[in-house]
């Protein structure tokens, strides 16, 4: 999990490449494991890896600090160590779903002067703490989400390989160097065109996914696999750049090789592999260890798309999901619906396509799900209305020729 801690370093430059929206990963074990050191490798990237220093720092903070450090890490990586030590922990679910929106909330200015512009930001985040974020925020009283198996998976680093004090000591002393990597990273996506071959990257990113997530995966478990795609992708063009070599797997042919003055290409070409073998290995291990765990368990079946969209739902409303008695206000834009006190309504035609609330899968799929929890108010044997409840009114005239859905907030949850 060093290694990825590594690769979780160059991620964010693809990350804004590919405009994926901000995610992470939660380092979970007991102590004394590593889990600050992979925080520390992934920090060096871009600068200083000491605590409160350049993109890593303790976790013993707020929400509104929290937004404000990955405004600062934007692009980069944001490192959160020991997330349990949080001010007030049963927020940490709210703050991670805030984190990956990208945006932050809207605060009044101060003086009377109203509203100020609302931060943006694209981050990778790596956190760490000796329990799994789920164990962290029910402990706390907090109510977790599978939404946030998908954006922040868990990883369990317990049982990990023993390394010598050699080893140790060396990585210790890459605190002394640091900051060089990311910019040279930069420097090559510019360099080789990648700056201009982003449907590319999305591709490489997509079919690794697809790769990691495996044959028949769920929706969420396949969303929850890109977060680990990226993280591959981009540590195998770190080693195309030359900036991860084949050193992070042991290889006695390129060490005796060296040192009698015979590296040749074929031998360089050699260590290339074997760097990216040690990306993949390190990924394939990371997901294996995600997907046996209760979070994993938890991104498969209907409840991970039902829990996708009560996500959705609550991040949104007021953005894309508008008060009914708003209908008619031309000042929203992107809206897919509206909330009363007890529905929520979506237009038929706008959520055709189901990944526009964060979702994959098909919208039957997910009208299967409501129905089964008792939350798709339908139209006799329909399941959409024809037309719109009496407290929408989409333009003042009184016109409710509006094919929708209408979901019941108290049997979703929302």
């Amino acid at each position: 999990y060093w290694a990825l801690g590594l690769c979780v370093g160059f991620t964010g430059p693809l990350q804004t490449l590919i405009e994926a929206p901000s995610c992470g990963m939660n380092l979970s074990g007991e102590s004394s494991l590593g889990k600050t050191l992979a925080e520390v490798m992934a920090a060096m990237v871009w600068g200083n890896p000491h605590t409160g220093k350049a993109g890593f720092f303790g976790m013993n903070t707020t929400p509104n600090a929290i937004e404000d450090l990955a405004v600062r890490s934007s692009g980069t990586v944001l490192c959160l160590d020991e997330i349990g030590q949080m001010n007030r922990p049963q927020d940490l679910s709210s703050a991670l779903f805030n984190l990956s929106s990208g945006t932050g909330k809207v605060r009044k200015s101060g003086g009377g002067l109203g509203l100020v512009d609302t931060a943006e930001f694209r981050v990778f985040v790596l956190l760490s703490n000796e329990h799994s974020l789920k164990d962290t925020i029910e402990s706390a009283g907090g109510k977790y989400k599978t939404g946030l198996s998908v954006r922040f998976p868990d990883v369990d680093v317990t049982g990990g390989v023993t390394v010598s004090a050699e080893m140790l000591a060396k990585l210790d002393h890459a605190k002394t160097n640091f900051g060089h990597m990311g910019p040279l990273f930069v420097h090559y996506l510019i360099e080789e065109g990648w700056i201009n071959r982003v449907d590319d990257l999305k591709r490489m990113v997509s079919l690794v996914a697809d790769e990691i997530a495996g044959r028949d995966a769920a929706p969420a478990t396949i969303r929850a696999a890109q977060v680990f795609a990226s993280t591959r992708v981009a540590g195998e063009l770190a080693v195309d750049a030359g900036l991860i070599e084949g050193g992070m797997v042991p290889n006695p042919r390129h060490i005796k090789e060296e040192r009698k003055g015979k590296r040749t290409k074929d031998t360089v070409g050699e260590v290339t592999i074997l760097g990216k073998r040690a990306v993949r290995r390190a990924v394939r291990e990371a997901f294996k260890r995600f997907k046996g765990s209760v979070e994993g368990e938890m991104t498969k079946g209907t409840e991970s798309m039902l829990d996708g969209l009560r996500s959705y739902i609550e991040r949104n409303m007021g953005r894309t999901i508008i008060p009914a008695k708003d209908a008619a206000d031309g000042g929203y834009r992107d809206v897919l619906g509206w909330y009363a006190s007890t529905h929520v309504i979506f237009a038929k035609d706008a959520i055709s396509d189901v990944s526009v609330l964060g979702l994959r899968g098909k919208v039957a799929g997910l009208l299967d799900a409501l129905d089964d929890i008792g939350a798709l108010e339908k139209s006799g044997k329909n399941r959409a209305h024809n037309s719109l409840p009496a407290e929408v009114d989409i333009d003042g005239s009184g016109n409710k020729r509006v094919p929708n859905y209408r979901i019941a907030r108290v049997a979703l949850g929302v």
